[in-house]
């Protein structure tokens, strides 16, 4: 198996944070966790996500890394977003002017 659903939905909320459309990536986040029996707010904080886009993007690649464990997938993460001394999470540093 090459790509999941869980991995096209995060990969999207990925994208939603990317473009400031907050409410869409936490909504992603929440369906994620909904699927494996979450409820509620599924332990996300979703109030201080939604008012800070770093914190989103780290919870966000936080979830890449539990949902796609084993599968190898992280190194590509790793990679792509210079994770290399495990500060995710800084959008700043990515180049996002916030």
């Amino acid at each position: 198996m090459e790509i999941r659903f869980a991995e096209v939905v995060l990969n999207l909320a990925e994208s939603a944070c990317g473009i400031g459309k907050k409410d869409d990536a936490v909504e992603l986040l929440k369906d994620i966790r909904e699927r494996v029996g979450y409820t509620g707010d599924c332990g996300l904080a979703v109030a201080e996500l939604k008012a800070d886009r770093d914190k989103l993007f780290s919870a966000i690649l936080y979830e890449r890394q539990i949902e796609l464990a084993y599968e190898g997938k992280r190194f590509d993460d790793m990679r792509r977003w210079m994770l290399w001394n495990d500060d995710f999470g800084t959008c700043t540093r990515l180049g996002w002017n916030l």
